[in-house]
Formats: structure tokens, sequence, C-alpha cells
């Protein structure tokens, strides 16, 4: 069986999907996580095998969530995903579709994608790692797959997928016998990395950098630091967190407000892992690490 996922940008343009091997479940217990009510005309036991938030590309099995955006709206082309072959879809207002199509009537369809990611994630083996900070995300997440993958079977996000539909994504695109999950956090202004990071749930949180970034949504550096910090907040028990030892303002403040095993990276001396040697070769580079 097969999860499917799309994400598609305010402009409508569909960024990725992708198709990964994964149980099937029955709606009922869907419902039950989601902990909402169900349509009056349902088969209560018809199974999904997929998440779908373009009707496009919706495939037979597929739990169609329809989201609203800044020029499209997922609730008016419910019909089309079950046209096409999706088995259920969440909602949250009364939509055109089949008498007989089952549908989930929610509040918020993005924050119950969430709530399916999160007790998703809890079901999984893998080691979690989540990444954040002002830039570096991306290359730190494809250079940590690079390594990962030629020993273990590791899952990464696709893209840039990193906020309150793409972390979700990501976290329902791991398969049961993957051993490694590699989840990007991304932010824009406060309070949006600390319910990310506590959805994802990592084993290890990264801090690839802090700069002045969408500084129009923090006002001061200060604030970027306390919001990228705050991927500590979702960290499990026992989890280790691994931050840029060159910026000081960073290494005091996470010392300062968390008691959790941290660990520095960088090419300052104190770094408890210290790069020396780096050499630039355009796309590539070399550096020796201690």
């Amino acid at each position: 069986m097969h999860w499917r996922y799309y994400l598609k940008c305010a402009d409508g343009k569909i960024w990725s999907h992708v198709k990964v091997t994964m149980k099937k479940f029955p709606l009922k217990l869907i419902n039950q996580v989601l902990c909402n009510s169900i349509s009056d005309s349902y088969d209560f036991d018809t199974e999904v095998c997929g998440v779908s938030i373009d009707s496009r590309t919706a495939k037979k099995g597929d739990l169609f969530f329809a989201i609203s955006g800044e020029r499209f709206d997922g609730h008016e082309f419910v019909r089309k995903a079950a046209e096409n072959g999706a088995s259920a879809a969440i909602v949250q207002r009364d939509v055109d579709c089949p008498a007989d199509f089952p549908i989930l009537k929610i509040n918020d369809t993005v924050e119950a994608l969430g709530k399916l990611a999160a007790w998703y994630r809890r079901q999984l083996s893998a080691q979690v790692v989540a990444i954040t900070g002002s830039a570096g995300k991306t290359s730190t997440r494809n250079i940590l797959y690079h390594v990962l993958s030629s020993k273990y079977r590791c899952q990464q996000a696709q893209k840039s997928f990193n906020n309150e539909i793409g972390v979700p994504l990501t976290l329902l695109s791991a398969e049961p016998d993957d051993e490694f999950l590699l989840v990007e956090i991304g932010s824009n202004h406060a309070g949006e990395i600390a319910p990310l990071s506590k959805m994802t749930l990592p084993d290890i949180a990264v801090i690839t950098h802090i700069g002045p970034a969408h500084l129009e949504g923090f006002g001061t550096i200060e604030a970027i630091i306390e919001e990228k910090a705050s991927i500590t907040d979702g960290l499990k028990d026992g989890g280790a967190l691994i931050i840029n030892g060159d910026i000081p303002d960073l290494v005091r403040y996470v010392n300062g407000k968390y008691s959790v095993a941290c660990t520095t990276v960088g090419t300052a001396n104190e770094c408890d892992i210290r790069a020396d040697e780096m050499l630039s070769q355009g796309n590539t580079g070399i550096l020796v690490i201690e």
C-alpha cells in the first residue's frame, strides 16, 4: 500500500509528490485519532492508504484533506477527489460530494493533518532528526541523508517541506521499517517552531545557524535565537541537541534555558566537535572534524 502526498504553494503550483509504502488504516481508526464526528453516509470500514491535498492527483485509497489557501480552497474540489478515487475526505465546512462519500468534518483541516501526523510519528520506531536554523537546513539535511542512507533505511523531507503542512506530510511519508527520518522545521515569525517540534518529537534536534532571515517577523536577532532554540521544546526525553557553537549568544541562551544534552559544533576552540582545514571547491568542499 502507499501514502501519496502533495504540497501546493499559495500560487497553486504543486511542490512535489511522492509515494511510499505504508500499512492501511481504517477510517474508523483515523476518526478515533482525530476525535471527530463523521457523516451519516459512510462505510466505517473504508480503508485509506494515502494522503492527498490536491484533488487532481488524488488516487484510489487516498484520504483527501480539504485545505484552504490564498488562491485555492480544497473544499471546492472534494467531489473531484472522490471521482478520482479518494476513499474519504477531511473537511471543515459543508461540501459538494457524492452522497455515499465518507466525510469527516472538523474545525480545522490543517490542524487535523498535524494531529494525524503527530499520532503516526508516535507509531514509528525510526530515529527522528529535526533541523532548524536561519540558513543551512536543507544542506544539512542532504548531507545527513547522504551519510545515513549509505547504511540505514532513511527518509527525508522533500525539498523545503518545513511548515505546518510540510512537516506533517514529511512525518506521514515515513515507512514503518525506516531507521531514520530527517525533518526540516522553519519559521518566519515567533511561535511556529515549538508546536512543530512537539508534533515531530525529535530524538535529535539541530540548530544550524542564526541570522537575520525573516527579521521583519521577529524584530531582533535575540527573538530569532529564542524561536530557533524552541525546537528543544519537543525534544524526546533523553534526546540530544546539536547547535552551532560559533554563535556565543545561541550557546548562552540554550545553556541558560534548557537542561538537555547539548553538543556544540563549529570552528571555535571551545566547540565540542571542531571543524578545521575547511576547503571550498565550488559546489563541494572538504573539512576535517576533530
